[in-house]
Parts: structure tokens; sequence; C-alpha cells
């Protein structure tokens, strides 16, 4: 499994693969085919509360995406906007430091004017300051509105170059007609669980456009790009390494539960009674496809080849993503 917490990355490095594999232009289609109406959260919360839908989707992923910004709502004039001060996305590279972003990974977020567009809203996106990852939002319906779309742009880069923060009080942009709300990730937690039904829909996209090979390609990629702390870490310390990533990552997806192992000195069984992944993925009525089983067979494969492992994928169950698998020092531990 590849935590919702790892999945920023693994967008990333699959915009590069298919840039590397197909051209800028097929990444441009990619996000098109992402961001269709049907297949984007957000046009639920359109189609349930109009324009107050940005409002509503924004809060949840503010909130799970523990972001730095405020967003303000004002229905009588008929505008949203957000400024992102932090973005938990793009920052993530930064924090990261050694892996480097798709070069128009921020991009991808203009992907939301199919669903906006749809409704009449008009959606404005800045960019400026994006190699600090801050950004900021303006959505309108042209109905409503009565300014000037640049001229507020403008003024919310203004104050956010001026040192605007997520604690900053007395927002130009505050009324008493106006919704705010700031989050702050000194007091939420980042786990955005969403994020593992965009990683089904990659992984699939990926095995039917680019068939086995390629998915295995990609996902070892994603391995070798983003796991170069985990994999100097298992060269040094071997199985037990790999013990305490799956014990951080099924902590941090909250299901420790989940996940039992046998450790020896040269192979460590894991069993994986469910999949938290799967499990909401399957809460929220959507089904992952086939492809998913590889997020994990793969990526450890992967792994397991970068610090000259063996592994073994014994079982599977895609109702449920309980598995048996065990990584091993030589193949008599199998």
């Amino acid at each position: 499994m590849i935590s919702c917490t790892e999945f920023i990355p693994a967008y990333s490095e699959l915009f590069k693969f298919i840039d590397r594999k197909s051209g800028r232009q097929a990444v441009y289609d990619y996000w098109d085919f992402l961001f269709q109406p049907e297949k984007s959260p957000l046009n639920g919360y359109l189609e349930k509360y109009g324009l107050r839908g940005c409002w509503e989707y924004w809060n949840v992923i503010y909130t799970e995406e523990a972001c730095d910004g405020t967003q303000l709502f004002n229905e009588k004039e008929g505008w949203y906007l957000s400024c992102m001060h932090s973005c938990p996305s793009k920052g993530r590279f930064n924090k990261l430091g050694y892996l480097k972003p798709f070069d128009e990974y921020c991009k991808h977020c203009n992907g939301y004017d199919w669903s906006l567009n749809k409704y009449g809203f008009v959606h404005i996106m800045d960019y400026r300051g994006e190699e600090k990852a801050c950004c900021r939002e303006l959505i309108y319906d042209p109905k409503v509105f009565k300014g000037n779309p640049q001229e507020v742009v403008d003024k919310m880069y203004a104050c956010e170059m001026s040192g605007c923060t997520a604690e900053t009080t007395g927002c130009p942009f505050d009324s008493a007609d106006a919704l705010k709300l700031t989050t702050s990730p000194k007091n939420l937690k980042y786990l955005h669980r969403e994020f593992h039904v965009s990683m089904d829909r990659g992984s699939n996209y990926v095995l039917e456009n680019y068939g086995m090979d390629g998915l295995r390609e990609y996902l070892a990629q994603f391995v070798a790009a983003f796991h170069v702390p985990l994999i100097a870490d298992i060269k040094n310390r071997g199985l037990k390494a790999v013990e305490d990533y799956l014990n951080w990552l099924y902590k941090t997806e909250e299901a420790s539960d989940a996940l039992a192992m046998i450790s020896a000195d040269d192979l460590l069984k894991v069993t994986v009674r469910y999949c938290p992944a799967v499990r909401y993925m399957k809460d929220r009525g959507y089904t992952p496809f086939e492809s998913y089983e590889y997020c994990t067979s793969m990526v450890y494969e992967a792994l397991a080849e970068q610090t000259g492992l063996g592994f073994e994928m014994k079982s599977y169950d895609h109702d449920t993503g309980a598995a048996e698998f065990c990584f091993y020092k030589n193949e008599m531990c199998r």
C-alpha cells in the first residue's frame, strides 16, 4: 500500500512518467481525464450547494491536508477565495529536499475548471510564488460578482507578499457577509484518505495505457525517487528497517490493528488483515480496480530490488486488501 501521506510524490512521479513516455500533451490529457466532473468529488458539492459547494468542499480539503491557509466565501457577492500560505503538496517537496516535483506540478489544479465551468462559475488560479509553495484562488459567479477579478487576485498577492500568514487577522476581504476559515498544520493531522482513490485511478490509467510493464516501470520509478531515505536505512539496518517502516505506515493510516509481523534475522513475514485504503474506498462506495494490488506488490518488489532483498507476495484479497507477503535475505528463507 502507498499511504495517502505518500501520494503527492507518487502523483508527481506519475506526471513525470507520462511526460517521459508520451510527451507534455499526454500529461495535460491525463489531467483532463482525471478532473472530468463524473470523477471529481467537487462536482457533487457544486451540484448540491451551488457556489457554496466550493466552501464546503475545500473546508474538507484544508482540514484533512492540514493546510496553512485562509478561505473566505461571500454568497451575497458571489465569490469564494483561498490563499494557500504554504501548500501541503508543493511544500512537501521543499521539505523533502532531495525530490524535485514535476516542473508544472501546480498546474494540475487548473483541472477543477471542468466542474466549475459546468455550473457557470469562473476559476482563476494565481501561481505567483509557487516556488515558496504559496498560491491564490478566486472562484466567482459572473451573474452575481460585480468586482474586477484581476484586481482581487492582485490584492490577494500583495497581501501574501507582505507577510500574511494563517494567524494573521484583519484580512482585507473579510466582512460581516463573509464566512472565513483559517487552518494551520500546527493543530491538524495530515490524512486525506481521498488520495487513495486518486492513487487507484492513476495506477489503473498507467496499466490501461502502458501495460503491466509500464505500471511496473512507473512504480519502480516512484520507489527510486521517493524512498531514498528508506532504501538507505534498509541497506544499513536490513529487515528491521522494513519492519519499522511498515509499523509507521499502518500507524499513520490509523490501522495498526491491520498489521501483524513475524521477524527473524533473515526473514520478515507480514500479514495484512485488511487494507485501510481498500476499506476507505469501499466504505465510500468506490470499488478499486484490479490494478490496485500492484501498488503493494510492485512497490515492495522494487524496494527489495533496490536493497538486495527478496520479496514474495503469497496472497492478496481484492475485496479487502488482506494480504500475506514476506521480505527475505536469501532463497532458503522463503
